[in-house]
């Protein structure tokens, strides 16, 4: 079945999200109360990571257009 740029995405996201969270949080335990209180005393910090998450989304966007248009083949 052939599957289109934002399919690919709309499936691959969530299984990153489950296999890469409990591993974050595993190997750096803190990490989530160090980001609220970084977030607490600058604001800054939310606009950073949602531009950053933006950012990878259309990097992984881009990246799944282009294999689609050349090859897999071609990328390698």
């Amino acid at each position: 079945e052939k599957l289109n740029s934002m399919n690919l995405l709309l499936y691959m996201a969530p299984i990153a999200v489950v296999l890469l969270l409990p591993a974050t949080l595993y190997m750096e335990p803190n990490v989530l109360g160090f980001t609220i209180a970084l977030a607490r005393r600058d604001i800054r910090v939310v606009w950073y990571l949602s531009f950053n998450s933006s950012l990878a989304y259309f990097v992984n966007l881009t990246n799944f257009l282009v294999t689609k248009h050349t090859s897999a083949l071609t990328l390698q």
